[in-house]
């Protein structure tokens, strides 16, 4: 899980996202049924309000996640399983990308000669 969360941060982000739109509807219930009122409002919220608001949060919820039942899973050894296949797929799509951009580079070098001067460049290191 920390390969995919290194290499995807958005779809770890996209997951607490989707885990806190699933819990906001239990603090909506929380406040409707204790009668609590909120600041700058009359009264106590409308129980439809609150049932609107609810069911946009589990919406969002759900739309957030609409790709990820396909790898979600209910046990450790499935979480295992769905995370090495979401590194598999971002090591396929970086090669894939790699060799788009090498052939773009061969392409450019065929038509304008040579693209990066080899006297010019400095090593970087990470």
């Amino acid at each position: 899980m920390h390969e995919v969360a290194r290499r995807a941060p958005s779809l770890f982000k996209g997951h607490l996202l989707a885990a806190l739109f699933a819990i906001i509807p239990l603090f909506v219930a929380a406040v409707v049924l204790s009668g609590v009122t909120l600041p700058y409002q009359p009264g106590p919220i409308n129980a439809f309000l609150a049932a609107f608001i609810s069911a946009v949060c589990i919406g969002v919820s759900l739309l957030l996640l609409k790709n990820a039942f396909d790898y979600l899973a209910l046990s450790w050894a499935g979480s295992r399983v769905g995370a090495l296949r979401i590194v598999a797929m971002l090591r396929i799509i970086d090669a894939a990308e790699l060799a788009y951009a090498l052939q773009y580079v061969h392409e450019h070098e065929a038509q304008n000669g040579r693209v990066i001067n080899a006297e010019t460049v400095r090593e970087v290191s990470k």
